[in-house]
């Protein structure tokens, strides 16, 4: 069984770790549901986000809500 769901909201983590997570975005093909909702996810974190998101093709559902992404993260 895949891991369809994932919540990490609320969660202080730092960039590395948030870069290390969504990276694995980009392989993942069961995810269907990202809960990142104030995470303190940054631009750079965005940028990768938006990344991982277009190679993702599995996930319906991302809640990005109060995060840091600054204009280089959301227009990315």
């Amino acid at each position: 069984m895949g891991l369809f769901q994932k919540g990490l909201f609320e969660k202080k983590i730092n960039e590395l770790v948030q870069e290390k997570c969504l990276r694995r975005l980009y392989k993942n093909t069961t995810l269907n549901s990202l809960d990142l909702k104030e995470s303190q996810l940054g631009s750079e974190g965005g940028k990768t986000q938006a990344k991982a998101l277009c190679k993702n093709t599995a996930l319906t559902y991302l809640n990005l809500e109060n995060n840091k992404l600054g204009p280089e993260g959301k227009n990315f």
